[in-house]
């Protein structure tokens, strides 16, 4: 889903990661489900970075949801 969204924002890794201060090898892990419960204070920025309400990067349900009207 993380991915997702930030590839349609046009973002790297590495833009998330140098803007909220963490190394983007912790982007690539969360995005690969490598650290399940991931920091809540970091997917809250994370989410700020991508522009989607934080809970979205919780759902299960990002393609019906939010795909085509908030992107």
């Amino acid at each position: 889903k993380i991915k997702h969204l930030r590839l349609r924002k046009g973002l790297s890794q590495m833009d998330i990661a140098e803007s909220i201060g963490i190394d983007a090898s912790y982007i690539s892990k969360i995005e690969h489900g490598y650290i399940p419960r991931s920091n809540p204070n970091i997917i809250r920025q994370i989410a700020h970075e991508i522009e989607v309400p934080t809970n979205l990067l919780y759902s299960a349900e990002l393609k019906t949801c939010y795909d085509e009207q908030v992107l």
